[in-house]
């Protein structure tokens, strides 16, 4: 696959590193192509309607990873609920604060994105340094996003603003405690920025499509 790369004329490439080295190795043209988060899908609830769970959920698969940084929330005490498949055949099964629940419908997806008061975002090993699809799609419906350091996530929404970052695993235990001890005001207020940078700021797959458009028309 690596050989072939070369043979192209243009590459798309989400990962910031990996679009400089495509440009460096093999002096062809890449463009920076990030994830993005679906309007035509999304569904917004009133705010006003919503009640907030005051605990940390996290949306997606296990792996050795997210397993060992959950299992830091729960040896903690932080309360955590899980929506995913293949969570019951873990340790975290049995752990106590945790909750395991089975994959959310995409609606259902939406809406636990408002009402929690942490959602947590957790790399694949592929996107470590980059960025994925929770990137946009938490802030989108104004989900307050805690989730780890990357200068790709830190250029598209502002710290502790918009999102909130952890670089390593005793800041994951601040932010996690400093976000559940918030002020209901001050979080309204975080929900609330991150939602309108997300629209304002071209985050969705029709801006991304538009992207792939233009370049294909500077090579015609």
């Amino acid at each position: 696959m690596t050989d072939s790369v070369g043979l192209f004329d243009l590459h798309f490439c989400y990962h910031l590193k990996l679009q400089k080295e495509i440009e460096e190795r093999f002096h062809i043209p890449a463009i920076f192509l990030p994830f993005a988060y679906e309007e035509s899908e999304l569904v917004y609830t009133d705010p006003g309607v919503i009640k907030e769970i005051k605990r940390v959920c996290f949306q997606g698969n296990p792996d050795k990873y997210r397993i060992e940084m959950v299992s830091i929330l729960a040896a903690n005490g932080f309360p955590v609920d899980i929506y995913g498949v293949g969570w019951q055949k873990t340790k975290l099964a049995k752990t106590f604060g945790v909750e395991i629940y089975g994959i959310a419908t995409r609606p259902e997806f939406w809406r636990k994105n408002q009402e929690y008061r942490v959602q947590l975002n957790l790399f694949r090993q592929y996107n470590v340094g980059s960025h994925n699809m929770r990137t946009f799609e938490i802030p989108a419906v104004g989900g307050i996003q805690l989730t780890e350091y990357s200068d790709e996530q830190a250029k598209f929404f502002k710290e502790n603003e918009e999102i909130f970052f952890f670089r390593k695993k005793e800041e994951l235990l601040e932010k996690a405690d400093e976000l559940l001890n918030m002020s209901d005001s001050r979080t309204a207020s975080i929900r609330s920025q991150a939602r309108e940078r997300s629209l304002r700021s071209g985050y969705t797959f029709a801006d991304r499509a538009l992207t792939v458009y233009n370049a294909f028309q500077q090579l015609i």
